[in-house]
């Protein structure tokens, strides 16, 4: 085995960097979605389908980007995360179920990408 910590190592440094710039990445678009929409209720302008398509795209794509960060850090764990008792095993789990919630699954991608291309939605799904 190395001498080196997880911490030291040069690939584990650059997967937690990528990690941190994909989770920064994925909440400024949720912000910017949720600070779009809280304006245009609070001065009682309609939340319009582009803002309710950019909220849904903005929530989908912050869960999975965190279950994708999650599923990374988790196999950086190597063995010691595969344990019911590891805090990494749990936030796994959790970050995984999230993305199966019919709000934030795969599936919503195909609603908004239909919007995108200027398909017509259900907005029901919305």
């Amino acid at each position: 085995g190395s001498e080196r910590t997880l911490a030291e190592r040069t690939a584990t440094q650059a997967a937690v960097a990528r990690a941190e710039a994909a989770l920064r990445a994925a909440r400024l678009l949720y912000d910017d979605a949720v600070a779009r929409a809280w304006r245009a209720a609070r001065d009682a302008a309609p939340v319009t389908t582009d803002l309710r398509v950019d909220l849904r795209l903005a929530a989908t794509h912050a869960a999975r980007t965190a279950a994708e960060v999650t599923a990374a850090m988790y196999e950086l764990g190597g063995g010691a995360a595969i344990h019911e008792d590891s805090p990494l095993q749990r936030r796994f789990r959790d970050a995984h179920t999230v993305t199966a919630h019919i709000q934030v699954n795969a599936a919503t991608y195909e609603v908004t990408g239909r919007h995108l291309l200027g398909l017509p939605i259900d907005t029901a799904r919305l």
